[in-house]
């Protein structure tokens, strides 16, 4: 795995020498987000032709038993190869525009009026998924195959 030296960008690189290879690389930023209305992109530079999920977590983080985004009921994972949002392992959407070489997925967060956030993909918004007034919300990604790269783009206060 890499992380870009701005910190923003992740990627899994095709040429480890390891002899031990993990399963899937998951990532969160060091941003701590509440009280206000954010937005933010996830720029995926490389799908790769297997699952990769973007989205975010509840502080404090927990990745699930399964250790990859969207494992567990405190973080939710938009799975750009699947057009489904995830959490605790289950969708609970399907049929969201998908993303099968590269593309953005958006996402809107209101920890201010409605405690509510959404993804956008090819200007289509999914069901918005409701949060726990008071959270505290950490951007996240999941890497799941080699080759594949996610960049945290225009990280925002709307309000």
């Amino acid at each position: 795995m890499a992380i870009s030296n701005d910190g923003l960008t992740l990627s899994w690189e095709r040429d480890s020498d390891s002899k031990y290879q993990p399963i899937w690389l998951g990532s969160q930023t060091t941003a701590r987000l509440s009280d206000g209305v954010f937005a933010w992109d996830f720029i995926i530079n490389a799908v790769a032709s297997r699952q990769i999920g973007v989205g975010l977590m509840l502080e404090p983080p927990n990745w699930g038993f399964f250790g990859y985004l969207g494992a567990s009921d405190t973080a939710w994972s938009y799975d750009a190869y699947e057009g489904a949002v995830v959490t605790a392992t289950e969708a609970i959407q399907s049929g969201l525009p998908t993303i099968s070489t590269s593309g953005m997925v958006s996402v809107y967060l209101d920890l201010k009026h409605t405690y509510e956030f959404k993804f956008i993909v090819d200007g289509t918004d999914s069901a918005l998924v409701s949060l726990p007034r008071g959270s505290t919300v950490i951007p996240a990604g999941c890497l799941l195959r080699k080759g594949q790269i996610v960049t945290l783009s225009r990280l925002r206060r709307i309000e």
